[in-house]
């Protein structure tokens, strides 16, 4: 998995980091992911004070209803659209456990609607 950690304005960068790549590990016993682009950001004005940010590329969209054998083989081989979410909270840590869930929830939810193989 290729990840990239952002972090704009917050402090502690290597216990930050270190938290999200094992948030990172958790969703990816959940699903294969083939990259993850994060960013924590430290609001400078006003509250929540901090926002986290996840994109996260996984492989295969589904097949398309009428597709052809190879067109959904092809399909299935390419990334899908990305899974993302955004929070924000008082603390970093609870703002990464909201988008983890999110995560979480949008992953069940893909495994759900795919076809039984």
């Amino acid at each position: 998995m290729k990840t990239m950690v952002q972090s704009l304005s917050a402090r502690d960068q290597a216990a930050w980091q270190s938290q999200v790549k094992a948030q990172l590990r958790h969703l990816d016993e959940l699903t294969t992911i083939t990259s993850a682009e994060v960013v924590l950001e430290q609001m400078q004005d006003g509250s929540p004070a901090y926002r986290v940010r996840i994109q996260l590329e996984v492989p295969g969209p589904g097949p398309q209803e009428g597709a052809s054998r190879r067109e959904r083989t092809a399909a299935e081989n390419l990334a899908g659209p990305p899974l993302h979410a955004e929070a924000t909270d008082p603390t970093i840590e609870a703002a990464l456990l909201k988008v983890t869930r999110e995560l979480e929830r949008q992953v069940q939810s893909r495994n759900l609607a795919r076809p039984e193989r």
